[in-house]
């Protein structure tokens, strides 16, 4: 199957949305590489999901990241007693069928916890592959997203993320999407 998701960056003052599809059988490490050329990020800050509805229901304390030595915000050692609450799965292991049931479910996908860039990532569509289709595919898109680093700048309102050329902006992500993952810095 073929989930198409609308990923929103949150809290940047106007909107700026990805529109994509991705095969159901992806993990979230995969869906990760996809958001990062989607919203032109370099993937040189850390990251994670973090459930917020799944098969209709909502969910809370599910965690999906890497599988590293960082102990990041969620981890059990940052949350001390609290742990025992809150459960962090690999997401080279957890793939999106497993979280993603239903139209609507959604997942919050943090990248940079300094800058705190939060997406929210809203399952729209259950689809049924296309023939002769290359996934994932970017299919429409909303304004610029901030650089890297940026969130103090854009807080002071040095960035202008306003773009009317969304046909440039998909073009660009199909292009990178296109390429493959193998020539992209994501290990």
């Amino acid at each position: 199957m073929i989930f198409q998701f609308k990923i929103s960056l949150l809290d940047i003052g106007v909107p700026v949305w990805r529109r994509v599809q991705v095969n159901s059988d992806s993990t979230f490490r995969e869906l990760h590489e996809v958001i990062q050329v989607a919203f032109d990020w370099y993937n040189s800050h850390l990251h994670n999901f973090s459930i917020r509805k799944s098969n209709g229901r909502k969910i809370q304390n599910i965690f999906i990241e890497p599988d590293n030595e960082y102990q990041g915000p969620n981890s059990d050692a940052s949350w001390g007693n609290f742990a025992s609450f809150i459960e962090n799965l690999n997401e080279e292991e957890e793939t999106l069928a497993k979280w993603f049931k239903k139209e609507k479910d959604r997942v919050v996908y943090t990248y940079d916890f300094g800058d705190d860039w939060e997406h929210e990532i809203v399952l729209e569509k259950i689809l049924e592959p296309a023939p002769d289709m290359y996934y994932p595919i970017c299919l429409k898109a909303k304004n610029d997203t901030p650089e890297e680093n940026s969130r103090g700048e854009l807080i002071d309102g040095d960035f202008l993320l306003i773009n009317p050329d969304s046909k440039e902006i998909v073009e660009d992500i199909n292009d990178m999407l296109g390429e493959g993952f193998s020539d992209l810095d994501f290990k």
